[in-house]
Formats: structure tokens, C-alpha cells, sequence
């Protein structure tokens, strides 16, 4: 059951599936955008919308076959991802996902204080920060302040405006939602019934 701790923003589903439709991306699912194919569609599309986006860690060409979905966005410096609860039958998806401009998988503990302290440092140091004050809305100054915003807080503006920027845990249990292709049955999974003629025959 992957977990993650993540810096970035709700995107509301209703917004997901507008952006989906206005930017006729064909192999978007706006219901589970965590899937290898729908992140790649998104992430590309981001790139070639927004050109305040930092360049690209690569060209894009990561191999989404892994068993892993999350590492094919590994190329770039936007993430996107869901929660979900496989016991909830009520749900076929959440009423939002998240993007994010960090991302730390917890296999096992993490030290939510020590990764905030290492976004920050890395926030500081770099000459294109994503935020233009705290990394978190929550803990930012209630007055408007006169910094231009990062290109992180640019892209919520785009995507989901009036949105809060923060921290969150993010539970997905149920990361990989395969559906086997047809072509790909067996003949033990999917036998064919023999019809009238060849029965006559046999």
C-alpha cells in the first residue's frame, strides 16, 4: 500500500476532467491520474502549456511499464498523484488528486521534519524557487506579499486557483488498477464455446 509524503495542492476532479476534455488528451483518465499513461498525458501537456516550468529532468521517455506507476514521473519536477481506499465501494475515485513539486515515498517511517527542512533548503538554494515565501500557505502571512510567486504556486494558480499549498500524507491502496487486454487472455481465462457445428462434428 504505497504511502507518501508530498508538497503541492488539491486538483479538484471536476477541474481534472475540464483539463482533460479543453486539451483533448485521448489517453487521459481524469477518474486515476496516477496511471503511468494519464500522468505522462498531463505532465506533457503542463510542459507544453506553462512555459514557467522548469526544464525537464529528461525527455520524458521513462519506461511506464515498471511495476512502480509513480517512477514514470520520475522525469518530471511535477508529480501527480491519488488516494484511494479499496474498501470504500462507494467510491470510484476521490473527489480530488494532488500535484505536487515533492514527492517522498515511505516505505516505512520518514521524518516529516527533517524532509520539510530539506524542501526548504533546496527552495532557498535553487535561482527558480517554486515558492516565493513558506512552503506551506498555512504557516504564510495573511498580507498579500510583494514577491513575484514561484513557478509552483503559478502552476496552482493555472490548475486549481485558491487552492492551499501544503503538506500532506497520501495513502493510495490500490495503485496499479489493471484490467487484463482481451488479446492477452488465455484460453484458460477466457475459453471459447464450442458451437453447434463443431459439436456435430466431433
Amino acid at each position: 500500500m504505497p504511502t507518501y509524503l508530498c508538497h503541492g495542492f488539491r486538483w479538484q476532479r471536476k477541474s481534472i476532467r475540464v483539463f482533460v476534455v479543453v486539451q483533448n488528451l485521448d489517453d487521459a483518465s481524469p477518474e486515476w491520474i496516477a496511471s503511468s499513461t494519464t500522468s505522462q498525458a498531463l505532465l506533457e501537456s503542463f510542459y507544453n502549456l506553462f512555459d514557467f516550468l522548469p526544464p525537464a529532468e529528461s525527455d520524458g521517455g521513462v519506461d511506464t511499464a515498471s511495476a512502480d506507476e509513480f517512477r514514470a514521473q520520475d522525469w518530471s519536477v511535477v508529480k501527480v498523484l491519488e488516494e484511494y481506499d479499496p474498501d470504500n465501494l462507494d467510491e470510484v475515485s476521490r473527489p480530488h488528486a494532488y500535484v505536487s513539486d515533492y514527492v517522498v515515498r515511505v516505505d516505512l517511517s520518514v521524518s516529516i521534519v527533517e524532509e520539510i527542512q530539506r524542501y526548504e533548503e533546496r527552495m532557498r538554494a535553487g535561482r527558480d524557487p517554486p515558492m516565493a515565501g513558506p512552503s506551506s500557505d498555512e504557516t504564510a502571512s495573511k498580507k498579500k506579499s510583494s514577491k513575484k510567486p514561484g513557478w509552483f504556486e503559478k502552476l496552482r494558480d493555472q490548475l486549481q486557483r485558491g487552492e492551499d499549498i501544503r503538506w500532506y500524507v497520501i495513502v493510495n491502496g490500490d495503485e496499479v488498477r489493471d484490467f487484463p487486454n482481451p488479446e492477452h487472455w488465455s484460453d484458460d481465462d477466457h475459453p471459447e464455446e464450442s458451437s453447434p457445428v463443431q459439436e456435430e462434428q466431433d
